[in-house]
């Protein structure tokens, strides 16, 4: 790897392990980014809502050089970059900046599930304005669903009507 390119990459850890290898990194100076979503959890004798990374057992890293790209994948509890081909696969800004507006966003599931594709619209307002999602229906409602093809995953989030307009095809 003789040339390194600056950016966001997409680091795969060990289940339950993003929050330690989050810590670690800051710990090295390492930019990192892990999304969250507020999750209702119910046990035997109460229902809490608790924070639970967005994308299990991902970690989004921004990269200056090659030492940072060593010591990203040598912490404990990370196995490797998601890579295509032989090279680790870079995520675009636009991609980060999409997640970051969808984790301040309510309602949120993730599922990875294959939908084919619906109705495309453009959200008008909120968290999420600007980005142009699909429309599924899930579970008896209708939800937008943003792809992370990434990642091979979907976020399906609930989204008043009036919030959304409907795309002109170009």
């Amino acid at each position: 790897m003789s040339y390194f390119a600056t950016g966001w990459y997409l680091l795969y850890t060990r289940p339950h392990q993003e929050q330690k290898v989050v810590a670690e990194l800051n710990d090295n100076d390492v930019q990192v980014y892990l999304p969250y979503m507020k999750v209702r959890k119910q046990w035997s004798d109460r229902i809490k809502t608790v924070r639970v990374p967005l994308f299990p057992s991902y970690v989004f890293v921004y990269l200056r050089n090659l030492q940072e790209f060593f010591t990203c994948s040598s912490v404990e509890g990370a196995y490797d970059y998601v890579r295509c081909g032989k090279e680790a696969a870079r995520v675009r800004e636009e991609v980060i900046d999409s997640v970051r507006m969808i984790e301040q966003g309510e309602n949120l599931e993730l599922s990875d599930e294959y939908f084919n594709p619906g109705e495309k619209v453009q959200i008008l307002q909120g968290p999420l304005c600007g980005l142009t999602c699909e429309v599924v229906r899930k579970s008896g409602k209708d939800k937008i669903m943003v792809r992370v093809n990434l990642l091979k995953q979907f976020i399906l989030a609930d989204l008043p009507v009036s919030d959304l307009t409907e795309c002109i095809s170009e």
